[in-house]
């Protein structure tokens, strides 16, 4: 018959176990939390995936270059480094498009089981992107963009989910109606990532102040950009329009607070 381990083995074995997952925690925290520290910029990669051609994802690369220039300059002026060539705070690169089976849900979960079969429907998307994709290391990345680009008969549209301070975030897109829009929503879900939260009302509309770019703005309307984590451009109390490029586009005081921007005082009209 064979022995059972002795108490202090077993003891010992739980013990391991537990110092393994709290040393895993730790170094995830902190890696997350160095991501906000802005020593470097953040690194976001995008994976395109669906009904997209190459020409669809060299027209989000270039307005995501033009949306990292942009953001660069809101870090500039925050006291965040420069806003030269390849200073922006954060760095984009595109991946795609990758052709896959198994796409990521884009509808955010709801109780708790709905939670799990999202956490699972969205580990195999993964693991497929990155059985397609064998030369890319995700892991060098500080985030993970999953974009299905849709096409909606020549109506833009854009909707994501990411997680405040994870690591990835799902958008749903057209690209080929509107790069820029399926940008904005990249770059959206990116600062969710980094611990940034959504700023408009059930209609879609900017809340005030805290999704206005320029709160101090006196009279506060119109608004000179459209805060990033608001996405319209603010004309008036319940009015506003979608960014026609992406100089219409910046962070505002409280979403800059929130990533860890040197922040400019909360009424500064930039």
């Amino acid at each position: 018959m064979a022995r059972l381990p002795s108490f202090a083995t077993r003891v010992g074995a739980l013990l391991l176990v537990l110092a393994t997952v709290a040393a895993w925690a730790y170094a995830r925290v902190r890696t997350r939390a160095e991501r906000t520290d802005w020593t470097r910029p953040v690194a976001v990669l995008v994976y395109v995936l669906g009904a997209a051609s190459p020409e669809d994802v060299r027209g989000l690369g270039l307005a995501l270059d033009r949306l990292e220039r942009r953001l660069g300059a809101d870090a500039a002026a925050f006291g965040l480094g420069g806003d030269g060539p390849g200073a922006g705070p954060l760095q984009f690169d595109v991946a795609g498009p990758v052709a896959v089976h198994v796409l990521p849900p884009v509808d955010p979960p709801g109780d708790a089981v709905a939670r799990v079969t999202h956490a699972l429907a969205l580990w195999r998307a993964e693991r497929a992107v990155r059985d397609a994709t064998p030369d890319m290391d995700p892991r060098s990345y500080d985030v993970r963009i999953y974009l299905v680009a849709a096409r909606e008969g020549g109506r833009g549209f854009a909707e994501g989910i990411g997680a405040a301070g994870g690591e990835v975030g799902v958008v749903r897109a057209t690209i080929a109606d509107d790069a820029l829009l399926a940008a904005t929503a990249v770059a959206h879900e990116a600062l969710h990532a980094l611990g940034a939260t959504d700023k408009y009302d059930r209609e879609g509309h900017a809340l005030v102040p805290a999704g206005l770019y320029a709160p101090g703005l006196d009279p506060p309307f119109p608004q000179p950009r459209a805060e990033i984590m608001v996405g319209e451009l603010p004309l008036g109390p319940g009015l506003g329009r979608l960014p026609a490029s992406a100089e219409e586009l910046g962070v505002g005081p409280e979403t800059a607070r929130e990533i860890g921007w040197a922040g400019a005082p909360a009424g500064q009209d930039r």
